[in-house]
């Protein structure tokens, strides 16, 4: 009686699937449409079957022994068969090309499945298609699973029912978030978003939006021509569960403390108190469309509670006084699984992805723990803070590992985990001084632990002190580090460590220990497998000799980078922008300026932090070209590089090597003609007390205009400008 929206994708699929197979069932959660999609699929495909499409809708069979019965009183045979239903069934259907829609079976799988098995064999045009939460497990059965709407269809269904239900409501784009997370909530199932839908009528998007938290008291009140099971999300949730045995009933109730899904391992802890097949009953519960699978970062299973189930579930944990023990287990597996935090100088990928994977259980732990006292919290805080920072979401993230450190008595490691983290949220948010506090906090308690948690906070330390420009101190405790880092042999944590001291020796102007440091270095980095982070490396070198005017080995470094890492990495960017300035250095000003302006686009299209004393640098390195070159249009060449959004396409541009001919080019004519006759001087090998005498000025005055030469043309030493007056007039012959 009303319209269907979307699964057109399913439908066009199921028209495929029943070419090749006889029987497909359509399987699916509560709720995700399951009947309404074979009902369409039947009007649309009535032509297929010549001897009809039958639909035999079971869900008010409670008795097994009526199944038959039911199917032939639809296909009008009752009053020819002459033995039992079942045996004389497949007589009658013998000869015909009919399609029977069996909707609702998991109530009477055993049986269903007997029946069909039957036809199939004895009924050789029959076709079966049916809807069930559980699979009947036969030969030959084709599972077509059937779950969320795609994004744009669930609200489009929701606007639908919602205009339908309030005529008068009027959707635009200010309260289309609200839609969208409204479906999101509901997991994009059309019967939750239709209950939803009907709500418009009372409440505002907004308040609806609030309140989901409670949607079993919000989302009643269904279709009075639909089964008593769709009248409400709770009872269609309630009839799958009471279709469960008592281990399948309460293994549900305990993942339901586990918002951000699952492994087996996990479920495996969260009900550590009892003795179940925990493999066999996620593998039931999965058959029975009460789980969603989706494989982890390693390929491995991973399963999910559908939003809905899972506050069900919830209601019966807490109803049944299991609550307790199963936050406990999550806490205590969660702290097993973040205790290598503790014992490694920077952790592996592997740690990482499973960290990223249990964030929002380890934000369900934390909140479990808060204002209790205990001493796994920091531990647990600092663990889901890196997760956080580590996506480029700093938002209430030191306000997550304040509260952890106001806990007393936890142990030494779990605080300076904790501690650490704290370190360098408090730097990214600007609050410095909180950061040194923090990271000499961190630093201290880090010397009656390991040596490994020790040139962490040494790090955190260090990076505070870099923060607020005090590189000396920053130096040492990156030196510290290092030294300390060496004893334990591992090359990677060397190489990690070498990089953060090579880094603050381009800071602090240090160039030859941080080119000391990268020679020791940049061997051992061949070892780490993360392109990001030898990406990250080639960068400071190239970001070293850039500043050492050395433009051929910065030029190589960052190409290297460019054309060996993704991308897509949050590194491209700077190597976009060294690539830039080593353009305008050389004089290929037009190329390094879209450079500039494609880096800054690509930056901001990520929404991606950037490191603050590179971006000084490129600010100063781009104000300092602008006062030489008043009169060139900076801005025009800027903004051609921002038109441009495709990482691929920009990192084309960066490597590609240009010829030196774009104008203008920075050439003789770009100082004064006192200027250049000084440098011309300087190059020829004169001091400046020669050129002094030569040019009849003062010594003070050749001093001057050499300090002005350096200045425009960016060199930084004598023989720089030497170097660079040499080139000119090589171009130039």
């Amino acid at each position: 009686m009303d319209s269907f929206i979307g699964r057109d994708e399913e439908l066009a699929t199921l028209n495929r699937y029943f070419r090749q197979h006889r029987l497909i069932t359509l399987f699916g959660p509560a709720g995700a449409g399951k009947t309404r999609a074979a009902t369409e699929f039947a009007t649309s495909a009535a032509q297929m079957f010549p001897d009809g499409v039958h639909l035999i809708e079971l869900s008010k069979i409670t008795d097994p022994d009526l199944v038959a019965q039911a199917v032939a009183l639809t296909v009008r045979a009752a009053d020819r068969l002459d033995n039992t239903v079942s045996d004389s069934l497949p007589q009658v259907l013998h000869d015909k090309n009919a399609l029977l829609i069996l909707d609702n079976c998991e109530h009477l799988v055993d049986t269903c499945s007997e029946l069909v098995d039957t036809l199939l064999h004895h009924c050789p045009q029959i076709r079966i298609l049916t809807t069930s939460r559980e699979t009947l497990r036969l030969p030959g059965e084709k599972v077509f699973s059937i779950g969320p709407l795609a994004v744009e269809d669930a609200m489009q269904l929701f606007t639908d029912r919602a205009l339908n239900a309030a005529p008068a409501l009027t959707l635009h784009d200010g309260n289309r978030e609200f839609v969208k997370s409204i479906c999101d909530r509901l997991d994009r199932l059309p019967l939750a978003i239709e209950l939803g839908a009907r709500l418009v009528r009372l409440f505002p998007l907004d308040y609806i939006v609030d309140r989901l938290n409670n949607r079993f008291d919000l989302l009643t009140s269904g279709a009075r021509s639909a089964d008593a099971k769709h009248h409400s999300l709770y009872a269609a949730i309630d009839w799958s569960y009471s279709l469960l045995n008592d281990n399948e009933q309460v293994l549900l109730r305990r993942l339901s403390v586990l918002p951000g899904g699952f492994d087996v391992e996990l479920a495996t802890a969260v009900s550590a108190d009892l003795e179940l097949p925990v493999i066999e009953l996620i593998s039931s519960l999965e058959s029975k469309s009460l789980l969603a699978t989706a494989p982890d970062a390693s390929g491995l299973p991973r399963f999910r509670q559908w939003e809905s189930v899972r506050a069900y579930a919830h209601e019966r944990l807490i109803e049944f006084g299991e609550l307790p023990d199963a936050v406990e287990h999550l806490v205590s597996a969660l702290t097993a699984i973040a205790a290598p935090l503790t014992e490694c100088f920077t952790p592996s990928r592997k740690l990482v992805d499973r960290l990223l994977a249990e964030q929002d259980n380890l934000q369900k732990a934390v909140d479990h723990l808060r204002g209790r006292n205990d001493g796994r919290e920091p531990l647990l805080a600092g663990a889901l803070a890196r997760c956080r920072t580590s996506q480029g979401v700093v938002a209430k993230v030191h306000e997550l590992l304040e509260a952890s450190l106001r806990v007393k008595n936890a142990p030494p490691p779990h605080r300076v985990v904790a501690l650490n983290e704290a370190t360098w949220s408090a730097a990214w948010q600007g609050n410095r001084k909180r950061a040194l506090e923090l990271g000499q906090q961190s630093a201290e308690v880090a010397k009656q632990v390991n040596l490994l948690l020790r040139c962490q906070a040494l790090t955190g330390l260090a990076y505070a002190y870099q923060e607020l420009e005090d590189y000396q101190n920053a130096l040492i405790r990156f030196a510290e580090c290092l030294d300390l880092i060496r004893l334990v042999g591992d090359p990677q944590s060397i190489a990690l460590c070498g990089h953060n001291l090579a880094w603050s020796s381009i800071l602090a102007d240090d160039l030859d220990t941080g080119e000391e440091t990268l020679a020791e270095i940049l061997p051992l980095y061949e070892s780490i497998p993360e392109l990001s982070k030898r990406a990250s490396l080639w960068h400071t070198a190239g970001a070293l000799y850039l500043r050492r005017g050395d433009y051929s080995n910065a030029r190589r470094y960052f190409t290297t980078g460019l054309t060996k890492a993704d991308p897509t990495s949050v590194q491209t960017p700077y190597l976009i922008e060294g690539s830039g300035l080593v353009g305008l250095r050389t004089g290929r000003v037009e190329h390094g300026l879209r450079l500039l302006g494609a880096a800054e686009r690509l930056r901001r299209a990520n929404d991606a932090m950037c490191d603050v004393n590179w971006a000084k640098y490129v600010e100063a390195e781009l104000a300092a070209f602008r006062s030489r070159m008043p009169s060139f249009d900076v801005d025009h060449h800027l903004d051609q590089g921002r038109r441009l959004s495709d990482a691929h396409t920009v990192v084309d541009l960066a490597v590609r090597q240009r010829p030196p001919s774009e104008a203008p080019q920075i050439t003789l004519g770009s100082i004064t003609e006192r200027e250049q006759q000084v440098a011309t001087l300087v190059a020829h090998g004169k001091t400046n007390v020669e050129i002094a005498r030569q040019l009849r000025i003062s010594e003070r005055t050749v001093e001057s205009h050499l300090d002005h030469v350096r200045t425009k043309l960016s060199l930084r030493s004598r023989a720089h400008v030497a170097a660079w007056v040499t080139q000119q007039l090589s171009a130039a012959r």
